[in-house]
């Protein structure tokens, strides 16, 4: 049986399309950037999930004309991307490492106090 797919997620080949990149290279910027910057998720199986609001965003920052490196840091900045969300998704799928990025991101930038993300959460 085929496992149904969130809504408001890409699978890998799908957001690598959307950016105009080989499923290749988005696996390789996940490991040189790491997977926050992308709203990466994964299935109980292990299988990548996108988020469809970062890779928009990416994707328009691409088409401007930055490098990844360059899109990476601005998404990096602005990004405010359903942070509950991916919070929740990361403590949900025992990520550890994703949830501790979003939560330095959030004491680093001072955008949003770590109270207020677990109150919403």
């Amino acid at each position: 049986m085929a496992q149904e797919q969130p809504v408001g997620v890409y699978k890998t080949s799908e957001a690598a399309q959307r950016l105009n990149v080989s499923p290749n290279t988005l696996r390789s910027w996940e490991r040189r950037f790491g997977s926050q910057h992308f709203g990466i998720t994964r299935s109980k199986g292990g299988q990548r999930a996108y988020n469809q609001e970062t890779i928009h965003e990416l994707a328009t920052i691409l088409r401007e004309g930055s490098s990844i490196s360059s899109a990476v840091t601005i998404l990096g900045n602005s990004i405010d991307l359903n942070t509950t969300s991916v919070l929740r998704d990361a403590l949900k799928n025992f990520d550890s490492r994703q949830a501790n990025r979003i939560i330095e991101k959030r004491l680093s930038t001072g955008v949003r106090p770590v109270e207020s993300l677990v109150t919403e959460m």
